[in-house]
């Protein structure tokens, strides 16, 4: 799963793009379905390697 976040994060980094948190989370989720983590860790994940590699990102609310 951690290679798949950072893929996502470096993807975002790439394109010049925000890290939209729960779009990449729900992707994650998707290609490994049987993880254990819920959305809420992959989103906090998703969100401590964006600020590591210094991109912006996009919170969902709600």
């Amino acid at each position: 799963m951690s290679e798949l976040m950072i893929c996502e994060v470096l993807t975002a980094l790439e394109q010049h793009e925000p890290v939209d948190l729960r779009a990449s989370a729900c992707r994650c989720m998707a290609r490994l379905p049987a993880h254990d983590e819920t959305e809420e860790q992959i989103c906090d994940h998703l969100r401590r390697l964006a600020m590591e590699y210094g991109a912006a990102i996009v919170i969902a609310t709600g």
